[in-house]
């Protein structure tokens, strides 16, 4: 059997499988297809609705209406690009490094080469979904805004896939020589070489902003030009979203251009570029890289040996708390945290931009002095805020159970019921994130110039979506679990995570509109309150926050509690 052989046999078992997967799902449990459908449905209906109203209103913008547009879709495609690029590199390095499969793969008949390429098929299907859904709805709205024909749909679709081909097998190939040639702490300095580069970068354009700013209100176009000259890195040629980008405008006219084939043949030519260098390095580098990452994680041992010491020299002290095996388990996950990148590093780039963007929010616009205006991107920075930390949760938060689940036997020998460790599992996350995004907040609100009263109001209120969404996460955790599986990512995946997914929006979207209610007052009366909750607006969106908080946290973790005392997710455990 020849290497392509043993490709299609790994595609068509999986095919296989995901087909028996769909039918079970579309048969047994019609009402969770019919759930994700609607979701799925409603959300490409709102999405193209937003894009299209965006799209009408610049269109109204004259003079800079083409070039606002063009910029957006350059924009659009490059953090897409970014994002497929980051979550594929970080989704296979769990899918190549730290699975059972990959070791299984090993024992087969099969070339290392085939198991690396398919293994990166693998999450690029998983993760390229997302990019689909996100970027339809812009184009289908750009579509209907430019009035192109059946064959921008077509050329659009194909320029798709070859832009999915070439972010997943880049960033691929990037993971397998990071992992092969870069150690620790070569990973260690160089996190802080680009920390330097980035900081020094974020100085000077904002001594060069503030230049521009002084002289914005002068004119107009200067004002337009300092705002597309922070945006020109998206469209550098040497960038894949740039050509996919150029493609979709020149193909949504109603005439033909010349070099109309320039950006696709210039995605084709890289994806069959990246085919090849996968393959070679799937081939060469491959197994010694996964033979690596077993031995540094081997390695690993003495320090545990160490911390196991440290533990007992702890409980030596005659320490008879209760909350002691509370407290181990809670410094377990923190060291788990700090020793996986793939989870510390996505938290530290979204809580990271949304840190910068909060202490630079007035910068956007220095004369922004009326209090409605104010109090406009203030609830716009919160729902910005909630939205990433839902993502996080549902991200981060919900598949801990289900990971802990294959083991819940060797927990529930440990010196600490199951209802505390979904207590701490709670009250860590709340913590972590919590206090991170309402440090986001505060600086946001002081950098607004916002009054006490006013920042309080916001940070109180993503206070409550910290305690609610944590709530839901690690309730609809231990409810709806997935202990088959080892990788996170295709646990969220799932019909659980998609649950938990959707309650999340739905709760946030609940508590952002309380918010906004209890601030009508500052909306029609063009000035600040007197305190945080001096207007019956204010008292009575409080309250509904309070008691939106208290069920979000209360009932999952009930539901999760009952579901713990019947124990029926041990019949699904593997000893």
């Amino acid at each position: 059997m020849n290497e392509r052989q043993q490709l299609f046999l790994l595609w068509r078992t999986h095919w296989r499988v995901v087909w028996r997967r769909l039918l079970h799902l579309c048969g047994s449990r019609r009402l969770t297809a019919a759930t994700l459908a609607v979701a799925l449905l409603g959300y490409m209906v709102g999405a193209y609705e937003l894009f299209r109203q965006g799209l009408i209103y610049l269109g109204r913008m004259p003079g800079a209406s083409g070039i606002l547009t063009d910029r957006l879709l350059h924009i659009a495609f490059f953090c897409l690009f970014f994002m497929l690029a980051f979550s594929t590199a970080v989704t296979a390095y769990i899918s190549l490094f730290r699975s059972r499969e990959t070791s299984w793969l090993f024992g087969l008949p099969l070339t290392h080469r085939v198991i690396f390429l398919w293994k990166v098929i693998e999450t690029a299907l998983y993760t390229g979904w997302g990019l689909l859904m996100l970027s339809a709805p812009l184009l289908l709205a750009f579509a209907h805004h430019r009035g192109a024909g059946l064959g921008f749909y077509l050329k659009s679709g194909l320029g798709m896939v070859l832009f999915m081909v070439v972010a997943c097998l880049g960033a691929g190939c990037v993971l397998l020589l990071l992992v092969r040639c870069v150690g620790r702490r070569q990973l260690r300095w160089g996190m802080v070489l680009v920390a330097g580069i980035t900081v020094s970068w974020l100085v000077r354009e904002y001594f060069h902003s503030v230049k521009i700013v002084e002289h914005s209100t002068e004119s107009i176009s200067l004002a337009v030009q300092g705002v597309l000259r922070h945006t020109e890195v998206t469209t550098h040629w040497g960038l894949p979203s740039t050509w996919l980008a150029e493609g979709v405008s020149r193909w949504s006219l109603p005439f033909r251009r010349q070099g109309e084939m320039l950006n696709g043949t210039l995605l084709l030519s890289h994806a069959l570029l990246g085919a090849l260098c996968a393959s070679l390095l799937g081939k060469w580098l491959f197994f010694d890289a996964w033979n690596r990452t077993v031995q540094r994680e081997a390695a690993i041992i003495p320090g545990a040996d160490q911390s196991g010491r440290s533990y007992t020299l702890w409980q030596s002290r005659k320490s008879t708390s209760a909350w002691t095996p509370f407290w181990a388990i809670t410094r377990k996950d923190v060291v788990t945290f700090v020793r996986e990148p793939s989870q510390w590093v996505q938290f530290a780039l979204v809580f990271g931009l949304l840190g910068l963007y909060a202490l630079n929010i007035r910068r956007f616009n220095p004369n922004l002095e009326a209090p409605r205006d104010v109090v406009l991107i203030a609830s716009f920075n919160v729902a910005a805020c909630a939205f990433a930390l839902s993502t996080l949760t549902t991200r981060f938060v919900y598949p801990q159970f289900s990971l802990d689940g294959r083991r819940l036997w060797i927990l529930a020998m440990a010196p600490i019921r199951l209802e505390k460790l979904v207590l701490q599992k709670y009250l860590l996350a709340v913590g972590f994130t919590g206090s991170i995004a309402c440090i986001i907040l505060f600086l946001s609100g002081r950098s607004l110039h916002l009054p006490a009263s006013e920042v309080m109001w916001y940070v109180l209120t993503m206070a409550f979506l910290a305690i609610g969404l944590n709530g839901l996460a690690v309730g609809l955790g231990v409810v709806l679990p997935n202990v088959s599986e080892t990788n996170s990512a295709r646990i969220v995946s799932g019909f659980g995570g998609t649950v938990c997914l959707i309650a999340s929006v739905i709760y946030v979207v609940g508590i952002i509109g309380l918010a906004v209610v209890g601030r009508f007052a500052v909306f029609g009366q063009n000035r600040w309150p007197e305190g945080l909750a001096t207007t019956p607006e204010a008292r009575w969106s409080l309250v509904g926050m309070v008691l939106m908080a208290s069920a979000a946290a209360l009932v999952p973790t009930w539901l999760a509690k009952k579901r713990l005392k019947k124990l029926e997710i041990s019949s699904n455990m593997e000893y």
